[in-house]
């Protein structure tokens, strides 16, 4: 949950928008890379607000490579909603990264849009085809990146 939904005052309404999805997303990236680690599991959620505001961000799963913690993942946890990236911004940030080879030499991408979904596939697992037993799937509209292990 992003910041400014953290810690209410009595009679506050959360309200969520692009901005708290964007968090979310990020939020829920980091748990697929890191296997479905709890986030934020080794921290006091009575202080997570402040120590959000303070500018602790999770660390980098062992599974994600840097470009996508880096130019993915962090900017959405960025701790002034205004200035987080919008989907389209992110799909295209994946995008770029995916095609112009910033992602390690343990992934092949193949982007196209004319599909919904997109497998992710982690190949530098050994004897794992997956992340998990399954690929797992996300909705990005018109966005379908293919991944296969490179040989």
């Amino acid at each position: 949950m992003a910041p400014e939904q953290l810690n209410l005052a009595p009679g506050e309404v959360r309200t969520y928008d692009k901005t708290t999805d964007i968090w979310s997303y990020a939020v829920t990236l980091w748990e697929i890379f890191s296997k479905g680690a709890d986030p934020y599991s080794d921290q006091d959620k009575t202080t997570l607000k402040t120590l959000l505001e303070s500018g602790y961000r999770m660390p980098r799963p062992v599974e994600c490579e840097e470009p996508m913690y880096d130019e993915v993942m962090e900017p959405c946890w960025n701790t002034h909603a205004a200035v987080r990236p919008s989907f389209a911004d992110v799909i295209e940030k994946i995008e770029i990264l995916f095609i112009g080879g910033a992602v390690g030499d343990d992934y092949d991408y193949d982007v196209t849009s004319d599909s919904h979904y997109v497998g992710l596939v982690n190949a530098s697992t050994p004897g794992k085809e997956s992340m998990v037993d399954n690929p797992m799937y996300t909705d990005l509209s018109d966005v379908n990146i293919n991944v296969n292990q490179n040989p």
